[in-house]
């Protein structure tokens, strides 16, 4: 491990913070959310758009809060065209691994798309929940502690820097509350990890390009090449 590594009083303090602004995004939206579904029962595209616009609107008003305003500081920026391509790359390949390997292990299908239909996990799944969750992870989160961000961990001789490190941990941990919908925990451990591989990779593509586009292209990306290894798997049982 990287010295580098070694935290400060004044980095944990920062982290704990942007843990708690984590936490408290989460939970007001899936209080929301909750809500919504006790007035409108039976829709369960509604609930997962309230969730992500949630998480989306409660992102960037913590971003102007915190970052006075200066959105193109938190990603909103955009970067040269040829970074697009290998980000796209990346995700799909990364997609393609991590579709195959639940196949193999023959995980369970994600209870929180059951009930919607191919378009609408395409719009809401695909498109929507990548873009809203990149803006809370690699916007808010990873943009918080960029000022951080000479200090990190060197694995397999790629340098991951502690802002894209915390980020990605979270968006891994927050996917672990597939549990309380009733997936196995096998299965909700290989999403975890594939979480954790692709918030790393997106966090890298933030870093490096400063905007996040390619984070959501990566996001999308990876999503995408996962969900078609399952289709395709299942077209050929």
């Amino acid at each position: 491990m990287n010295n580098s590594m070694i935290v400060q009083p004044r980095v944990w303090m920062r982290i704990l913070i942007a843990m708690v602004l984590w936490w408290f995004i989460l939970m007001l939206a899936s209080a929301g959310t909750m809500t919504l579904q006790t007035m409108s029962p039976g829709r369960p595209w509604l609930s997962g758009l309230m969730m992500q616009s949630g998480i989306l609107l409660l992102s960037l008003l913590a971003i102007a809060l915190f970052g006075k305003g200066r959105f193109s500081q938190f990603g909103f920026a955009r970067p040269s065209q040829r970074f697009f391509r290998p980000a796209a790359i990346f995700g799909l390949t990364l997609g393609v691994i991590a579709g195959v390997a639940q196949v193999v292990i023959r995980t369970d299908a994600n209870p929180a798309v059951d009930d919607l239909s191919f378009l609408q996990i395409v719009l809401l799944i695909w498109i929507w929940a990548s873009i809203c969750e990149e803006v809370l992870y690699r916007g808010l989160i990873q943009s918080y502690l960029a000022p951080f961000s000479n200090r990190g961990i060197t694995l397999f001789g790629a340098r991951i820097s502690l802002p894209v490190a915390i980020a990605a941990l979270l968006f891994a941990l927050s996917h672990a509350m597939l549990l309380t919908l009733g997936m196995a925990p096998g299965a909700v451990i290989a999403i975890v990890i594939f979480a954790l591989l692709l918030g790393a990779l997106a966090g890298y593509w933030r870093e490096k390009t400063g905007s996040l586009l390619p984070a959501i292209i990566v996001h999308m990306s990876g999503n995408i090449a996962g969900a078609c290894v399952g289709y395709l798997a299942d077209a050929l049982k």
